[in-house]
């Protein structure tokens, strides 16, 4: 005679056998990611949940979408201080990579203004990389998931993971397209217009050598036209440079960022560095700014922070550049010490620039520190 199931197994498998279906179910990946979400909710007793997209081309994390949270806490958690907060947590939760069931402190929004005080984490893996985190929070002050909920969580979340991979891939895809694209354009204004105008500087150039017994007038306008044509000629260059340094966007300062992360490599800390948008906005002095932060920032993760991990994350837009860096250590922010740049010195170096560097720590989950810095 078969051996029954336990009902432990039965309630898992049903579970999960629920969540696969809303996941293949018809309708917007969108609207079946947050059925999945209020239907894991509801299976494990959660009073809320929140779901973050995470960028795998920038790093970003999004809010995608929240359950049973008021208007005014959504509203928060959109701008401001707490969405600041809450997609720095996003990302330490990805870093470390791994569940983080913990109370949640007094003092903090979702207690205070919620009624919520204990919150568990599940990063979303989607192939080899974090694509999303999965926050569920509970009004219980005690532990609320036991062994077989938190292992439906964590396979909620591979589920999840999985029906997300096309909109990761689509967006690896693009952002390659667009460099390729970038690359076409460079090769096709070489070929073309640089060479036509090159063509017509040497006939002005030869023009202008011809017979000196030229009226003044027609001098003259040979050497404005051939004037025009060069600096013509430069900008062109220029563009086809910008255009191919977007092509291999990043790949000087990268470079320096892995020299920099050299030591942590050394020490057996993995370290992932992503540099994003083109590097030509970048003056000499910021770069120099980043590479400096950087270090000190590193360094804090070398010495304090007992990390396994840590990601240096580069973005540069049309007018600011953002770097972070994250770490999966104790979470602790260590005040400089004597002959130290510290934290401080980080703060005056990237405010010199009319930028702004913020710390965030959780105990136990890792550190971020990001450096804004405009570009004008």
């Amino acid at each position: 005679m078969p051996r029954a199931s336990s009902p432990a197994r039965t309630t898992a498998a049903s579970a999960l056998g629920e969540i696969a279906r809303v996941l293949s179910s018809s309708g917007s990946q969108r609207a079946r990611i947050e059925q999945t979400v209020r239907c894991l909710a509801g299976i494990v007793g959660a009073d809320a949940a929140v779901f973050y997209q995470r960028s795998v081309v920038r790093g970003a994390a999004p809010l995608v979408y929240t359950y049973s949270l008021t208007p005014y806490t959504i509203e928060q958690m959109t701008g401001g201080e707490l969405q600041e907060t809450m997609e720095a947590f996003v990302n330490l939760v990805a870093v470390a990579g791994h569940v983080r069931q913990a109370p949640i402190e007094e003092t903090v929004y979702f207690a205070r203004e919620e009624g919520l005080h204990w919150a568990s984490s599940f990063p979303v893996w989607s192939v080899d990389h974090v694509a999303g985190v999965l926050i569920l929070g509970w009004k219980r002050r005690n532990r609320p998931l036991g062994e077989e909920h938190t292992a439906i969580c964590e396979a909620a979340a591979s589920l999840i993971g999985a029906a997300i991979r096309s909109d990761i891939e689509l967006e690896r895809s693009t952002e390659l397209a667009v460099l390729r694209e970038r690359a076409r354009i460079a090769r096709d204004i070489h070929d073309s217009a640089t060479q036509s105008i090159t063509a017509i500087v040497l006939n002005l150039e030869a023009a202008g050598r011809v017979d000196r017994r030229v009226p003044t007038t027609t001098r003259d306008a040979i050497e404005e036209s051939l004037t025009v044509a060069r600096a013509a000629l430069v900008e062109l260059r220029r563009s086809i440079w910008n255009l191919r340094v977007g092509a291999g966007a990043g790949r000087s300062i990268a470079d320096s960022l892995a020299a920099v992360t050299g030591p942590l490599q050394a020490a057996g800390i993995a370290c992932d560095i992503q540099v994003h948008g083109s590097t030509e906005r970048l003056a000499d002095d910021i770069i120099a700014a980043l590479l400096s932060i950087a270090r000190e920032s590193l360094t804090n993760v070398l010495r304090h922070s007992g990390a396994a991990r840590a990601e240096v994350l580069v973005n540069i837009d049309d007018d600011r550049v953002v770097m972070a860096i994250t770490d999966d250590g104790v979470g602790a922010i260590e005040e400089p010490g004597p002959g130290s740049f510290g934290i401080s010195g980080m703060r005056e170096r990237a405010a010199s620039f009319g930028g702004e560097l913020s710390v965030h720590a959780v105990a136990g989950l890792g550190t971020r520190v990001e450096c804004v810095l405009p570009l004008a």
